[in-house]
């Protein structure tokens, strides 16, 4: 299964399960969140950086999420 792992500056890790892609952004199917995210915070993938939604708790979640891409 392919995974997309987002990093933030403060230890935070998102992994998309099964991304997928668009000239907007990435949508997934699953996310694990390493902590929760208080508030949208922006989320780098090498270059790239997508603006990631409030998720209140870590964990595993079965769930579509789209993040857009910011420049």
């Amino acid at each position: 299964m392919t995974t997309l792992t987002l990093k933030q500056g403060r230890g935070r890790e998102l992994v998309l399960f099964a991304p997928r892609f668009t000239e907007q952004g990435v949508s997934a199917a699953a996310v694990m969140a390493s902590a929760p995210i208080p508030r949208p915070l922006i989320f780098k993938a090498g270059k790239d950086k997508y603006r990631v939604p409030a998720i209140p708790r870590r964990g595993f979640f079965i769930a579509e999420i789209t993040l857009t891409r910011v420049d």
